[in-house]
């Protein structure tokens, strides 16, 4: 068995990450208008595929604790 150890080092660029962030934010807005423009069908959408995701990320970690 090999044991291997992983560094990374993070220097943001501060524009960048800026910029990041605020097309997070306008993607956020966004979401919102889309979904008072869809109602009820998108909504039921995003609670699925929230479900899901969470039924998905309790499988692993069952297969992690077993």
């Amino acid at each position: 068995m090999s044991n291997q150890i992983y560094t990374f080092s993070f220097l943001p660029n501060w524009m960048q990450l800026t910029k990041e962030i605020s097309q997070i934010d306008r993607f956020d807005a966004s979401w919102i208008t889309i979904e008072k423009r869809e109602g009820q069908t998108l909504r039921h959408l995003k609670s699925i595929a929230t479900v899901r995701s969470v039924g998905a990320s309790t499988r692993i970690e069952d297969l992690n604790d077993g």
